[in-house]
């Protein structure tokens, strides 16, 4: 039985960053979900603020998000067992495991 992909949860600084900068490790991260690597967990309002601020901030760069969607496996919630979380600190990309997420329970 094949393991289940990690599920990375990324904000919009993340995304954006990542799609206009290339040498980044926000860059890295996207990478590894082009490389099939990672699922990312994208919610609505990630996806929203980031057309809003490519828009904004980066004119002509706003078809970079829809076609980077098209390339990835992407989910817009944390459901399943198991994430990954990245940090950046001092240019060096940091991963931390967080195993057996459980999504919490409906009141």
């Amino acid at each position: 039985m094949r393991k289940p992909k990690p599920r990375v949860l990324i904000d919009t600084n993340i995304l954006i960053s990542g799609l206009v900068f290339l040498k980044g490790n926000e860059h890295k991260i996207l990478k590894l979900a082009e490389e099939r690597k990672i699922v990312l967990v994208l919610p609505e309002f990630v996806l929203e603020e980031g057309r809003l601020v490519l828009a904004r901030s980066f004119p002509g760069h706003e078809a970079l998000l829809d076609a980077f969607l098209t390339s990835v496996e992407h989910s817009a919630s944390l459901e399943g067992n198991r994430t990954v979380s990245f940090r950046i600190r001092e240019g060096e990309l940091i991963c931390q495991r967080l195993c057996n997420f459980t999504k919490p329970a409906n009141p």
